[in-house]
């Protein structure tokens, strides 16, 4: 199937866009508000058909009026419509006085413990599969193999034999080895093949350690090896692979999440299979180092940056459900386990994601399901009704009409429905049962999402200032900044008396929004905390809190620069420094000029060790605090100015958006008068990694900041229909205007000097 046909990159493998949301088995599609749903469209052939026509609004279901939510009461009304009692009718109230009764399949009732031990369960499962085997066209187009996954974990003879004889048949299951390899290598662009690779994988191994046959596994081989070589230096990949040409980088957005946990769990699957490579193996723990970090602190954002403590499954696509099978498969307990009840508890927010939430409603039942069968069933009671509304009249489970993006092919029904069946590793077989909860535990999983702060006494709220979710201890303190009362010396006692997450908790208290009346006279609690060598050192760098009361707060600006340089060993890739370096940015926007930089050895130390993070918003936050630097210190920073601007941190584990970098040192080059920035800024502009859209900006950023200075670049760019559409396209023409108006205003015309000569202590004039 040809790239372009990729739902990732728009709408290839989608039905034309309709307008409203699914009604499930009735035919029907809506938009509805509160009270009524508009029928939008009604399909050939459907139970709906002949009997509702486009235009009517309905009101009620089997005698009961909608209410507050129309689009799950229909979904409950239907499911009980099904059951055996009712023999498939469905009752729909219209409004003007006229009823409708409809004819829906009769499937039976849902158990308790669905979709365990449920004949309903079974009988939408066969229907599925039945309708999935027999139109063989959505198998052919099915280049994530989420139709065949699906079929393999029913189980059944029937449809195990179906995927034998034509399964090793597929094109992507007899990868080409050596295009493979010529794409990681980067010898040939493949496209972007960090979205299917993985699940192609995931697919071919499954079925080999289901069935046993061997004609898949030089497959299973080649994939493995090339997503291997393909991963970048952080341990994850993008929609494309990385390579030597690419120094080790990935282009375009760089990082992708959803891809990255496909292609691990594809090859944490073909180790199982036997595939023995000293890359697979490095590939593997390096992926499970990198999202190792964001165990405890909250879900998994896009690209590289911090975890993410305002959702429990973020709005991008089931990463959390994702990791849970991903971490589960390398037996890392902790991480299986925080990441399964982050998922779980977000069952109220499937229609969420970023482009489609496709991948939301695939993963996330089957990342709840590492928690356990009580999960699992307690997961769809809740959720059942999107599901419902995504079942098709034709046995289909699909897309929900609303959002054109939003494709859910057959096998995602299938392997929802089958978790109990275990037949696959991403369903469950061999789950580790040390991981699932039991009893009242899996009730307060799942209502961790649905507190009510609001309601909760100022106790109660203290409380939860160590609780082991970050949301709720997030959604706790910012709380109780909303209330009146005496409370404040328990949050004291808290910071000196409390466990390491109750500190946290109690400082970032009395930081942002914090009201100053409140967080100035608890200032130096806060400060000894952070100077106090003893102290837990995430303890410590939670006083970032202080960057927000100034110029109170600057008094410590020196104290954090020391934070910077101590030894974090258990921080491997960098991220209390990461918080360290925004904290200190915040604090001053030019230090030199509030009189901070009172230990310049000290400074110059701390940003050369920031200049080397990994994350680009640290480097960053380094080139932030160099901007304002007098010229006759640049010799001290050169080196470090060089190597951020050119994007070339040798440990660089994020790149993709240089603009942190690129605009400060903009500002900075063209202040001292250094001539190369221009062409140091198109030099970024045409590496292969990162985001092309992002450097533009920066890079038209430069050049206005060089004003007259930058001609000779402007008369390149002109020159070259690549650059020059590059740069002066999109939303990013206005900036290249603006550079292009500099130019021939000739604004800051002044005498340049080589970095060289500036790196030896030569001033411009």
């Amino acid at each position: 199937m040809p790239l372009s046909l990729c739902f990732i990159a728009g709408a290839g493998l989608l039905q034309a866009k309709s307008s409203g949301h699914l009604l499930g088995p009735t035919g029907m599609l809506g938009t509805n508000s509160k009270t009524d749903i508009k029928v939008t469209k009604v399909d050939k052939g459907s139970p709906a058909d002949g009997k509702v026509k486009v235009g009517d609004v309905i009101i009620g279901v089997n005698g009961a009026k909608l209410q507050n939510n129309p689009r799950r009461e229909i979904a409950a009304a239907i499911d009980k419509s099904e059951g055996k009692a009712m023999r498939g009718r469905l009752t729909v109230e219209l409004k003007g006085g006229k009823k409708a009764e409809l004819k829906l399949k009769v499937f039976g009732d849902f158990s308790r413990t669905a979709p365990a031990n449920c004949a309903k369960t079974d009988a939408l499962v066969t229907a599925v599969a039945e309708q999935l085997i027999t139109d063989e066209k959505q198998l052919q187009g099915d280049i994530l193999a989420i139709g065949w996954m699906g079929l393999m974990a029913t189980g059944e003879k029937k449809y195990l034999d179906f995927v034998k004889a034509n399964l090793p048949k597929q094109e992507w299951a007899k990868p080409d080895r050596a295009r493979m390899l010529d794409i990681v290598n980067g010898g040939k662009d493949g496209g972007y093949v960090g979205w299917y690779w993985g699940y192609e994988l995931i697919a071919l191994s499954e079925y080999y350690l289901l069935t046993g046959d061997k004609s898949v596994l030089p497959g299973i081989e080649a994939y493995a090896i090339a997503l291997s070589k393909g991963q970048d230096a952080s341990g994850i990949w993008g929609h494309r692979m990385t390579s030597p040409k690419r120094r080790g980088r990935l282009p375009g957005y760089a990082h992708i999440k959803q891809p990255s946990l496909t292609c691990f769990m594809g090859l944490t699957l073909a180790q199982a299979c036997g595939v023995k490579d000293p890359d697979l193996q490095r590939a593997i723990e390096k992926y499970r180092g990198f999202y190792n970090t964001f165990v405890g602190k909250g879900t998994i954002p896009s690209g590289v940056s911090a975890a993410y403590s305002g959702a429990y499954n973020n709005n991008n696509n089931g990463m959390s459900g994702s990791a849970a099978i991903a971490m589960s498969f390398v037996g890392d307990k902790k991480a299986a386990k925080f990441f399964s009840r982050q998922v779980a508890t977000d069952y109220d927010r499937l229609e969420t994601g970023h482009a489609t939430h496709f991948f939301n409603v695939l993963w996330s039942p089957l990342g709840a399901n590492v928690a356990g069968p009580e999960v699992t069933s307690e997961y769809h009671q809740r959720s059942r009704w999107l599901y419902t509304l995504y079942r098709s009249w034709d046995d289909r489970f699909t897309h929900d009409g609303n959002n054109q993006k939003a494709l859910c092919t057959s096998g995602t029904l299938l392997l929802n429905y089958c978790t109990p069946r275990k037949q696959l590793f991403i369903t469950g077989k061999k789950a580790d049962q040390s991981l699932w909860a039991k009893g009242a535990e899996v009730e307060g999983i799942m209502n961790l999402s649905q507190i009510d702060y609001a309601k909760l006494s100022i106790d109660d709220l203290l409380a939860m200032f160590g609780h082991e979710a970050p949301q709720v201890r997030r959604g706790a303190v910012w709380t109780l900044r909303d209330r009146k009362g005496s409370f404040l010396r328990k949050i004291e006692q808290l910071i000196l008396k409390g466990t390491d997450l109750e500190q946290e908790s109690a400082i970032g208290f009395f930081g942002y929004r914090c009201p100053p009346e409140w967080a100035l006279p608890r200032i130096k609690m806060i400060g000894k905390v952070l100077r106090d060598s003893s102290e837990n050192v995430e303890v410590r760098a939670a006083a970032y809190a202080l960057c927000w009361h100034k110029p109170q707060g600057q008094a410590y600006f020196n104290d954090m620069l020391r934070l910077v340089l101590k030894d974090k060993p258990g921080d491997p890739f960098g991220l209390i420094n990461d918080g360290v370096a925004k904290s200190l940015v915040i604090t001053s926007e030019n230090p030199f000029a509030d009189g901070l930089v009172t230990d310049k050895d000290l400074f110059y130390k701390a940003v050369h060790k920031l200049s080397q993070h990994p994350r680009q918003q640290a480097r960053g936050s380094a080139m932030t605090l160099l901007v304002h630097m007098p010229a006759k210190d640049f010799s001290r920073a050169a080196d470090d100015v060089k190597i951020l601007f050119l994007n070339r941190a040798p440990s660089s584990h994020s790149y993709s958006n240089p603009r942190s970098t690129l605009l400060p040192g903009g500002q900075l080059l063209a202040r001292l008068g250094i001539k190369e920035g221009p062409e140091w800024a198109l030099e970024v502009l045409r590496t292969e990694d990162g985001k092309g859209s992002f450097k533009a900006i920066a890079v038209n950023s430069v050049l206005n900041a060089y004003g007259a200075n930058a001609k000779q670049t402007i008369e390149e760019i002109k020159a070259d229909p690549k650059l020059l559409g590059w740069l002066s396209g999109g939303r990013w023409s206005k900036g290249w205007n603006a550079a292009v108006k500099a130019v021939e205003s000739g604004k800051g015309a002044k005498p340049m000097i080589s970095f060289e000569e500036a790196k030896k202590g030569k001033l411009a004039k």
